[in-house]
């Protein structure tokens, strides 16, 4: 079995790139699969990122210093999503720092993406004078293989 998943790996092509505007109507797709389900637990309701503690992390994206963001395409069609806001959330550590969310559509996950998608991201904050990120979602842990050990991560794991 691994070696098909190699395999799959080999052949799905991912561009990764900057967050453009017209990304932002993604966000929601992306906030809700990035809503923590414990193995073998149900999904929520999709309304649950309506709720003000959830929809803050996407509502009016752009606007706010430190609205940055990556995606994953693959042929085409966005697939994956990290992006970061400043904002005082459950979590939080630094009133300067992005806290940052993300996630893959469930078929693109498992397959490396999220990774090189993370790396991306990072020289998107680097770029952008930014050091250290907060965060909770439990994909974030990718951050202790990333190639950018001089930006320091707060996360809950």
């Amino acid at each position: 079995m691994s070696s098909s998943i190699e395999q799959i790996k080999q052949e799905i092509n991912a561009k990764i790139r900057p967050m453009i505007e017209s990304d932002y109507c993604t966000l929601e797709e992306f906030l809700y699969h990035a809503a923590y389900v414990p193995k073998g637990g149900e999904a929520y309701e999709r309304d649950i990122i309506y709720e003000p503690n959830n929809y803050v992390y996407i509502k009016d994206f752009g606007t706010q210093t430190g609205d940055l963001g990556v995606v994953a395409e693959v042929d085409g069609k966005v697939v994956g999503a990290a992006w970061g806001r400043i904002l005082p959330v459950y979590g939080f550590v630094d009133p300067t720092l992005p806290f940052v969310v993300g996630s893959m559509l469930p078929p693109f996950r498992g397959l490396g993406i999220g990774r090189k998608m993370l790396d991306e991201y990072f020289q998107v904050l680097k770029v952008n004078g930014y050091t250290q990120i907060s965060g909770r979602m439990k994909w974030l842990r990718m951050f202790k293989a990333t190639e950018f050990p001089e930006i320091k991560a707060w996360y809950e794991l």
